[in-house]
């Protein structure tokens, strides 16, 4: 009844957008295929649980964009997708495909010679698609963003992506980096995450990362041990401007070894500025390499447990927003200064928590004390902090002072610190 129903429903010509939504038919119209549906630009499937083909969109000589959810009883996608004629998908520019639980194979189109499927292909996204085997199609000349969301059984060749600018892999099961030297010239923004496997041949990779500005590493366990082969990551790293590291102690660890050991040789052309770690549970102490990072200007850290001090040369002086979140075991934020330049300090939930500088007493005359430019200080759920004196540094810039829940805090400054402030 309800293909019957869909087939009464056949749309104008002129039609531009197409949605279906929760059909439940065993397959769709063959008005959807008709080529003089030739505005046709964007075309949305979701939830059409019971068929197990997709319609032959791919002769549709207009569409850019094309949105396949829910589609759970497809297990091939092929030649029925394609359409019979000419190239498929002539001008496609968007493709996402997700939630197709029992999708098992990706079929190359038959009469694929030179040129290759999807020429147009800008945006690729599959996710949650947990079964399909084999490999993306091959000729993606002008893929520019490339997300693969929890396909444990699709393998991503990453040499064969030369042109993406964006690149997220998460929960996949094998990455591939087959090739010594691969310049991903246009790369800016990568993301891996909970790799189960990589395959990396020794050094080359992160050669070819030399445009990257964004690089996000979350729980890859096999990412850590691979780039042992590689020679140092930083120097390569020249346009790096955003690092987000998160569920992997060792790799913060190598990083840091890293950067101590480039402390006499200064790392000139980092751009770093924004630096996030979350989740290190082995974590125990930031490498003293951290100071390198001339450029820094926020650090963000949460859920690092084990984390109990900063390193004692101090943080970068370019920094200027410092956030903590839920680090149980951190007594204090720096062993002697909190950076001059610092604008804003956020920290919550760090039970044992009881000071900005390590606890001592205030050193040296008024005489001998200097302005922050500290503006916002908020400290919320830390019941073991006691005071907010900083040695000697003066809150004259302070603007916004939020204390919540910290019950054992008696002093918030000595006389005098709050002097000449906009509070």
């Amino acid at each position: 009844m309800e293909l019957g129903v869909l087939d009464m429903l056949q749309p104008p010509k002129n039609l531009k957008e197409l949605t279906i939504h929760c059909y439940a038919g065993l397959k769709f119209s063959s008005w959807i295929r008709d080529p003089l549906f030739s505005n046709m630009v964007r075309v949305s499937l979701y939830n059409c649980t019971n068929c197990h083909l997709l319609p032959p969109v791919g002769q549709l000589p207009c569409l850019k964009e094309l949105y396949i959810s829910g589609m759970s009883a497809v297990e091939v996608v092929g030649p029925e997708f394609y359409g019979e004629g000419s190239l498929p998908f002539r001008v496609l520019e968007i493709l996402k495909l997700s939630d197709m639980k029992h999708w098992e194979k990706w079929l190359p189109f038959d009469q694929d010679m030179e040129s290759g499927v999807f020429p147009g292909l800008k945006f690729l996204s599959i996710q949650m698609c947990p079964k399909p085997g084999g490999k993306l199609p091959k000729k993606l000349n002008s893929l520019t963003t490339l997300e693969i969301v929890r396909c444990e059984e699709l393998v991503v060749a990453i040499a064969n992506h030369e042109q993406v600018r964006e690149l997220k892999i998460d929960g996949c099961k094998a990455p591939v980096h087959s090739t010594t030297e691969v310049d991903l010239k246009l790369l800016e923004t990568l993301c891996l995450s909970n790799i189960l496997e990589l395959r990396l041949q020794a050094g080359g990779f992160t050669k070819g990362l030399g445009k990257i500005k964004e690089l996000t590493i979350l729980s890859c366990q096999e990412l850590t041990s691979s780039l042992k082969n590689e020679d140092r990551c930083f120097p390569h790293l020249i346009s790096l401007v955003r690092l987000v590291v998160g569920d992997n102690s060792a790799l913060v660890e190598d990083l840091g070894k890293e950067l101590e050991g480039l402390l006499k040789v200064p790392i000139l052309a980092c751009k770093l500025e924004y630096l996030e770690i979350n989740k290190c549970e082995r974590l125990s102490k930031l490498p003293k390499g951290l100071h390198q990072l001339s450029s820094l200007q926020e650090l963000h850290i949460w859920q690092c447990s084990r984390l109990v001090s900063f390193p004692d040369v101090g943080l970068p002086p370019s920094l200027r927003v410092l956030k903590i979140t839920e680090c149980d075991s951190l007594v204090y934020v720096s062993k002697y200064q909190i950076p001059r330049n610092l604008k804003k300090i956020h920290i919550s939930w760090c039970g044992s928590l009881k000071s900005l500088v390590e606890e001592e007493e205030l050193v040296g005359s008024s005489s001998s004390s200097f302005s922050l430019s500290l503006e916002h200080l908020e400290i919320s759920v830390c019941p073991s902090l006691t005071s907010l004196s900083l040695r000697g540094q003066l809150y004259t810039a302070l603007k916004h002072l939020e204390i919540f829940t910290s019950d054992q805090l008696e002093l918030i400054a000595p006389d005098g610190f709050f002097r000449d402030n906009a509070l």
